[in-house]
């Protein structure tokens, strides 16, 4: 659980997938599957232990996914590249009074700068104000 918070978060949040995380989790499932229940009174723990590997297998395929579903970074530069065209509109834009124009940009401005904040920041759930916390894993006791 360690290996998942110190290295396979940040590295999903960079959008890279995180080899030695995959790894140990790997392996961790096939000692799962490996182990024979002893008796009939085992199988019951046994087939719990399947059905914990088996969620906790859908959640680290949830949170890949997730990760490999971010907005491309061809359209974050489209949308940074026409605020920053609508900015410099509004700042060039000939008001008849210059009160009336210094508010029109800092409102646009300010809209604009919310906007691709949370648009950033809700697209990567890994890290960032809105985002999913590690925290679970690393409340867990070895």
């Amino acid at each position: 659980m360690r290996r998942v918070v110190k290295s396979e978060w940040p590295a999903l949040a960079a959008r890279h997938r995180d080899k030695p995380t995959e790894q140990a989790f790997s392996e961790l499932l096939d000692t799962v599957l490996r182990v024979v229940p002893a008796g009939p009174e085992q199988n019951v723990v046994y087939q719990r232990l399947v059905d914990i590997a088996r969620e906790a297998g859908e959640h680290r395929d949830e949170r890949l996914t997730k990760s490999l579903t971010q907005i491309p970074a061809t359209l974050i530069h489209l949308v940074h590249t026409m605020a920053v065209a609508l900015v410099a509109l509004i700042f060039f834009y000939p008001f008849h009074n210059w009160v009336a124009g210094l508010v029109c940009f800092l409102i646009v401005a300010v809209i604009l700068f919310l906007a691709n904040l949370v648009m950033t920041d809700t697209d990567n759930p890994f890290q960032g104000v809105y985002n999913v916390s590690s925290r679970p894993f690393s409340d867990l006791k070895p």
